[in-house]
This record gives structure tokens, C-alpha cells and sequence, in this order.
């Protein structure tokens, strides 16, 4: 999939194994970059990619 790709949180949600409702809280945090089409919810992979690595620097 290229890095530009709009995944949906059903994506997100298989992607880093998480529950549907887990991945859909997610794209409610203010910090998220979610994008939101009429009533469907996406986000960019490389904005996801980006986000995971500042959580992950957190962390750190």
C-alpha cells in the first residue's frame, strides 16, 4: 500500500490488531489525524505512521 493511502478504522483497526471500538476512539482523540468525508472517518497511512512514532517517542 503506498504511504499516501486513506485507510478507514476498520484499516487502522486490522492493522494494529486492536478492537473496533478501540480503533474508532481513536480517531476521536484530539491529537489524531483524522479526516472525516461526509459520515466516513480516514486517515492518511503516512499521518498514521507519524502519529505512532510520537507515541512511541513519548515513551521512550
Amino acid at each position: 500500500m503506498e504511504n499516501n493511502a486513506l485507510l478507514t478504522v476498520r484499516d487502522v483497526q486490522e492493522r494494529l490488531q486492536m478492537p473496533h471500538k478501540t480503533a474508532y476512539e481513536l480517531f476521536h482523540r484530539r491529537n489524531f489525524p483524522a479526516l472525516r468525508f461526509s459520515r466516513k472517518l480516514y486517515v492518511r497511512e503516512k499521518s498514521l505512521e507519524r502519529y505512532l512514532s510520537s507515541l512511541e517517542k513519548s515513551l521512550v
